[in-house]
């Protein structure tokens, strides 16, 4: 099983239960009938209610600090498709000792955002050396698919942006939040996904992996 840093809260068992549903955001419509760009499923869609989301450290909003990462996998854009693979991504990570599925949200092929832990939950899917842990108070967004050798798509970044946008403007991100990738605070060679994320506008340059894990502590 795998720890992440504490933050200083101490955990209960009532940790393990699932926040009001007031953090979850769905796809909605604005005053002039007109849908928002792209679809956020909730996480009731594709893991059944009553299977309570866990985790053992309660975020707390807002949240300054977002680490990307890519699955590694094949994309999915196809809406059953997708649930498919992260019902599949869950039961995977549940083998490995985590609580939940490791990542607070999943970006499609397509666009459409998939609801993981939410902003209810510090994630469990950045550990260093030793099980170093850069989990801590951050939301972990995962894009699903390889992108080692191919870029991502136009309207993956731009789900992202819009993504981060509306969790600024619904109060539970920062507006000066900072971007990081996985590789970037665990080692690993540069790719084709980070280097675009290095030019994102809220990354967080680090001039050294050391400084990385001071920013995490």
């Amino acid at each position: 099983s795998t720890d992440a840093i504490s933050t200083g809260s101490s955990t209960t068992a009532s940790d393990e239960t699932s926040h009001p549903t007031e953090t979850t955001m769905t796809q909605e419509t604005t005053t002039e009938g007109v849908k928002e760009p792209f679809e956020i499923v909730a996480r009731e869609e594709w893991y059944p209610p009553k299977y309570q989301l866990k985790g053992k450290i309660k975020l707390i909003t807002p949240i300054s600090r977002v680490v990307v990462m890519e699955t590694k996998t094949a994309i999915c854009g196809d809406k059953n498709d997708c649930i498919e693979y992260i019902r599949k991504r869950q039961m995977d990570h549940y083998y490995l000792s985590l609580n939940d599925i490791a990542e607070n949200f999943l970006i499609a092929s397509d666009g459409t955002i998939y609801e993981g832990r939410r902003f209810d939950f510090e994630g469990q899917h950045t550990f260093g050396a030793i099980k170093t842990s850069f989990n801590n108070q951050n939301i972990g967004v995962t894009f699903i698919g390889n992108y080692s050798e191919v870029d991502l798509s136009i309207v993956q970044v731009e789900a992202f942006k819009y993504f981060m946008a509306k969790s600024v403007e619904q109060g539970l991100l920062t507006g000066d939040y900072r971007v990081y990738h996985r590789f970037q605070l665990i080692g690993g060679d540069n790719d084709r996904f980070t280097s675009a994320v290095e030019l994102w506008e809220h990354w967080e340059k680090s001039e050294s992996h050391t400084q990385s894990l001071m920013s995490f502590s």
